[in-house]
């Protein structure tokens, strides 16, 4: 997990966009939106999923580019939208890509490989953007080989996660 998210964020600072960036966001939800009423109606939510953070849910499922989504999960610090995160087939990650970039222009690719516990081989794909506001990142197998997983994300998420995750790992040392 350390791993992808050094690339990640590699990623996300060598990203760019050539055009004007328009808002950050996906689904409707922007990066930096208050948790107004009518959103708080609309999710479930939960403590703890991302250390800092108020991981929610929609209470109904989600598309993405036409495509159906398996997981869709949103981030809030406080009142605050930080992160957007979800996954679907990787079998549509070409349409997916080809959405993102007509919205905000063409990433920062990096093309690899990963292999599954058998040894066999698949192409892998990372598609960045970098935003004003933070960044975008499209990765083709992301836990499973069938499975492709996009996140959106503030430029300060990571920082308030660390610290978090610091605070807690200090929680759990006096318990020692």
């Amino acid at each position: 997990m350390k791993k992808l998210r050094a690339a990640a964020i590699g990623c996300l600072l060598a990203g760019s966009t050539a055009h004007a960036a328009p808002p950050l966001e996906l689904k409707g939800y922007a990066i930096g939106a208050k948790k107004t009423p009518a959103i708080a109606h609309a999710v479930s939510c939960g403590h703890d999923f991302v250390p800092g953070f108020d991981t929610c849910i929609p209470n109904v499922p989600q598309t993405i580019a036409g495509v159906e989504m398996n997981t869709f999960s949103l981030q809030f610090h406080g009142d605050v939208l930080k992160g957007i995160s979800g996954s679907f087939s990787a079998d549509h990650f070409d349409d997916v890509l080809s959405a993102l970039k007509s919205k905000y222009g063409v990433p920062k690719i990096t093309a690899g490989e990963v292999s599954n516990a058998m040894g066999a081989k698949f192409d892998d794909v990372i598609a960045a953007w970098d935003h004003p506001n933070g960044g975008i990142l499209l990765k083709k197998r992301a836990g499973k080989i069938d499975r492709s997983m996009i996140s959106v994300s503030a430029k300060d998420m990571m920082s308030i996660h660390d610290a978090a995750e610091a605070e807690e790992l200090k929680r759990r040392a006096a318990d020692l």
